[in-house]
């Protein structure tokens, strides 16, 4: 969750997001847009993510012997899926909330930015 989150703010503080840009022109209702480009965003790292994910859960998985060791480790596809929703929901977590974590970083930008003027007047 914390690395969807993390990619989330990440496109968003890039401004990497084209469909975004694309779709925007194409439909003018940014109510509409903005989030159907978001869950769009989220769900191509999901997938990418849970294809990552897969491909070494499927190299972690063998045998150990017979009865019941004959399959041991991750299922590759539950894996593939479990990490896709948990990454695609964690980017659309952060792609929403990164605004909000890129305007308090601003702030505090501009306190201390005030605060070095200050100390200069004197």
């Amino acid at each position: 969750m914390i690395a969807g989150v993390l990619a989330g703010w990440w496109f968003l503080r890039a401004g990497e997001n084209h469909f975004d840009e694309w779709l925007s022109i194409k439909i003018k209702a940014r109510w509409f847009t903005a989030p159907v480009s978001t869950l769009i965003l989220g769900a191509l790292i999901g997938a990418v993510a849970g294809a990552l994910a897969g491909g070494l859960a499927w190299l972690a998985r063998g045998s150990a012997g017979i009865g019941r060791l004959t399959e041991i480790g991750p299922d590759p596809r539950w894996t593939a899926v479990w990490i896709a929703a948990e990454v695609g929901i964690g980017v659309v977590i952060g792609y929403w909330v990164g605004p909000w974590l890129e305007r308090r970083q601003k702030l505090r930008e501009a306190d201390l930015d005030d605060s070095v003027y200050d100390g200069d007047r004197r």
